[in-house]
């Protein structure tokens, strides 16, 4: 009987972390919302102020299929880290585009993580400084933990060739 009540207790501790926001948000004097911290997909789609950006650049973009088609083969093993910044202009406009590539070759949400980052580059957790983040958007694709590459701040041709090149050099 102790088990069981010890077990429940465990449970109700753990889904109440679950639970907890694992963001931030603060509003600048300008009315700039600035999302910090794990941040979830369904923010950036749902915020009043985050949702027109996001919806629009995502249902512009088209990726190539072929490299869409080559990512789908090559990302089943790895995993994405995205810091953004709500605030900056280039997180607005690729940021959704990034996230489309990625579904396009069907990597997994599971496999994605969203990291907002005030106007210093930092969060809460700590990660943006062990990622040594100074430009947002930052899209960095691990394999077991080690890095295979990264794009900053912008592509230097479009988020879906780029990414096939990372994979390709690693």
């Amino acid at each position: 009987m102790k088990n069981k009540l010890l077990i429940a207790a465990l449970a109700i501790i753990i889904g109440a972390c679950a639970m907890k926001e694992a963001y931030t948000i603060t509003v600048e004097s300008s009315g700039t919302k600035i999302a910090t911290g794990k941040l979830t997909r369904s923010l950036l789609e749902t915020d009043k102020d985050f949702a027109g950006w996001f919806k629009y650049e995502y249902s512009a973009y088209q990726p190539e299929k072929t490299s869409t088609a080559f990512l789908d083969s090559t990302m089943k093993d790895k995993t994405c880290i995205v810091f953004l910044g709500t605030w900056c202009s280039d997180s607005r406009r690729d940021v959704p585009r990034m996230l489309k590539v990625l579904d396009s070759a069907k990597v997994s949400e599971k496999n994605i993580s969203l990291y907002g980052v005030d106007r210093l580059k930092k969060c809460e957790s700590g990660l943006a400084e062990k990622y040594h983040i100074t430009r947002v958007p930052t899209l960095i694709i691990l394999k077991d933990s080690t890095e295979v590459g990264r794009i900053v701040e912008k592509p230097t041709e479009t988020i879906d060739r780029d990414m096939v090149k990372l994979i390709k050099k690693f």
